[in-house]
């Protein structure tokens, strides 16, 4: 199955929906809750891909919040995936592209001054 721009933005946006509504509920969070949360699922994705073992970060509660919003996300696609009969390896592979694509921009969104800079602009929308 071959995967569209299209597809990997909707994506990307259900990811967003995820942290926007953890930040909702918890308002003080700031840039690096998610950046920290998009790491240990980056972890996680690629140990599917490569079928590895590696020790998942500890994280703060905000950031367990944020990272079982994006989990759930993710692991429904792969659900989706795998009906359609993708390799959870594929599917874990291209989870792990979108993950860094989103980690890249919160990494240059978070360069001002304002330590919620990404998910105050994201949120607006």
């Amino acid at each position: 199955m071959m995967f569209t721009r299209e597809d990997d933005a909707g994506m990307l946006r259900k990811i967003e929906a995820a942290v926007i509504a953890v930040f909702k509920q918890n308002p003080w969070m700031v840039d690096y809750t998610v950046i920290n949360a998009l790491e240990a699922a980056i972890k996680h994705y690629r140990t599917e891909q490569y079928d590895t073992r590696e020790s998942i970060t500890e994280l703060s509660q905000s950031e367990e919040a944020v990272y079982k919003g994006i989990r759930s996300v993710c692991d429904l696609q792969v659900k989706q995936e795998a009906s359609h009969e993708i390799d959870i390896t594929e599917s874990s592979g291209r989870i792990v592209l979108l993950l860094k694509t989103m980690l890249s921009s919160i990494e240059k969104a978070d360069r001002g001054s304002d330590p919620q800079n990404y998910l105050k602009s994201v949120s607006k929308t």
